[in-house]
């Protein structure tokens, strides 16, 4: 059985991974990030029939985590 831990502060946190930011907000993320990804995106991708495959949304998928793990520093809320 899989157990999924309850969170309990009711925070959403794909929020900031919903749309990019902006050249203006981060100015130093396309700078790190070469391949941007976005939720967004994501679901457009799926709207449109995009994707060949679960591969293809798993690797867009990966791609966002990824683009989130180099980006955010170790411990941040994002990366743990």
């Amino acid at each position: 059985m899989l157990l999924i831990p309850c969170i309990t502060d009711h925070r959403v946190l794909s929020d900031p991974f919903m749309r990019l930011p902006t050249r203006k907000e981060l100015p130093d993320y396309y700078e790190f990030i070469k391949k941007p990804m976005d939720f967004n995106r994501i679901r457009n991708r799926v709207r449109d029939g995009k994707y060949r495959s679960i591969d293809d949304l798993e690797a867009d998928m990966m791609l966002l985590c990824k683009n989130a793990q180099m980006y955010n520093i170790d411990g941040s809320l994002f990366t743990t």
